[in-house]
């Protein structure tokens, strides 16, 4: 009687399996809406890893630079923050960070340092509490789509930012992100999106300078806890910067910078 109850268990088990399986593809096949929820159980703690590899030239003087920069951090709900409609905030406190940079460790600024974030549930950020620090977290977050996506969707985020010239005056320029839904898969134990990433920055030039940038990554976003699971990117940019002073019919580049920087972002195990 004892077997045949554990075979009926077994059986009621896969059935449960089964069922709950054939649901989870039809709504994926149905599509997804992707959004930030609040921080499961509270909060949530990554481990980001940052390697690069990057040549200086100033004047003609080179100098290569390799540096790693491994941060632990904890994204919290912030309970104290007035609401916002259709946003949550979010309360992250770095807790550790460890710069090595050509083989020597150097002393982390951001350790430790804590930043307030005001997010949309589709990934715009409202506000930060320093914004000075907020690069440091937002190229890991990506702009969804206000409605349901399905494996092969595409959408594409512009984001503007600044290149500065050698006399001091800027001009803004557009960042292209191109984002695709790859597949839905189990990513260490969690129902994802797997979104492709391809960053764009067109040759740009102003009078003294000049920006090739370009990006191609993975996330990893887990649509039930809508939080992020994992990053994988890699980055490649070519900045020049001329030398308008110099009494030559042709200015000189008083500086350049070649970068390959790779970034991978997971939860702390």
């Amino acid at each position: 009687m004892k077997r045949n109850n554990f075979i009926l268990l077994a059986v009621l088990a896969a059935v449960t399996i089964f069922f709950a399986g054939a649901a989870l593809h039809a709504q994926e096949d149905k599509g997804v809406l992707l959004e930030f929820k609040p921080a499961s159980g509270g909060s949530i703690n990554y481990i980001l890893t940052v390697d690069s590899d990057s040549m200086f030239t100033l004047y003609g003087l080179e100098k290569k630079i390799k540096q790693n920069v491994v941060t632990e951090f904890t994204m919290k709900n912030d309970p104290d923050a007035p609401p916002v409609k259709d946003a949550y905030a979010y309360a992250i406190e770095v807790l550790d960070e460890k710069i090595t940079s050509d083989g020597e460790k150097v002393e982390s600024p951001a350790n430790p340092s804590k930043l307030s974030l005001k997010l949309m549930k589709a990934g715009k950020i409202l506000a930060s509490s320093d914004p000075a620090r907020l690069q440091y977290f937002q190229d890991l977050i990506i702009s969804f789509p206000e409605k349901p996506v399905k494996a092969g969707d595409e959408w594409k985020v512009e984001t503007p930012f600044k290149l500065q010239n050698s006399d001091g005056s800027e001009r803004e320029l557009t960042a292209i992100l191109i984002c695709k839904i790859e597949e839905f898969k189990k990513y260490d134990g969690k129902n994802c999106a797997v979104i492709a990433t391809k960053l764009s920055v067109a040759d740009e030039k102003t009078g003294t300078a000049s920006l090739k940038a370009g990006a191609s990554g993975v996330m990893h976003f887990d649509y039930e806890t809508g939080m992020i699971a994992a990053i994988s990117n890699t980055i490649n940019m070519d900045v020049r910067v001329l030398d308008e002073k110099t009494p030559t019919k042709k200015p000189i580049e008083a500086s350049t910078l070649k970068s390959k920087i790779s970034v991978k972002l997971g939860l702390k195990k």
